[in-house]
């Protein structure tokens, strides 16, 4: 898979557009920031993505697109049935306002987002 990088773009933690107007621009613009890559792992876990700099909080890392699910339980099942097909799954599972919620990446396979933050000690948020 290749990266379409915007150079003309400014990295949040330089003087510039804030983190939020720069998501939207790459998000809008189908393309991806500088500095990742990505890599196979090997023939069980497949391809990764990886960064190839440092990055800084609150820079915008990669978008994480696929269908939001709002109710919890709904995701988990659909997790299983994905288990049973020995598909694997791409769920990310987050708060927002106190509500739980997931993004289901897994049939998504045109984002490079899916594959962040999978390391056992991922640090991305």
């Amino acid at each position: 898979m290749e990266f379409r990088a915007n150079k003309r773009i400014k990295l949040s933690s330089q003087k510039g557009p804030s983190p939020l107007d720069l998501a939207r621009t790459y998000c809008q613009n189908y393309v991806y920031p500088p500095g990742f890559e990505v890599k196979t792992v090997n023939d069980v876990i497949g391809e990764e993505v990886f960064a190839t700099k440092p990055f800084k909080k609150g820079d915008f890392l990669l978008e994480y697109e696929g269908d939001l699910i709002t109710r919890v339980k709904h995701a988990r099942q659909l997790e299983k049935e994905y288990e049973k097909k020995g598909q694997g799954s791409f769920m990310y599972f987050f708060k927002y306002r106190d509500k739980s919620c997931c993004i289901d990446a897994t049939n998504d396979i045109f984002h490079e987002g899916r594959m962040i933050n999978d390391a056992e000690n991922g640090d991305a948020k």
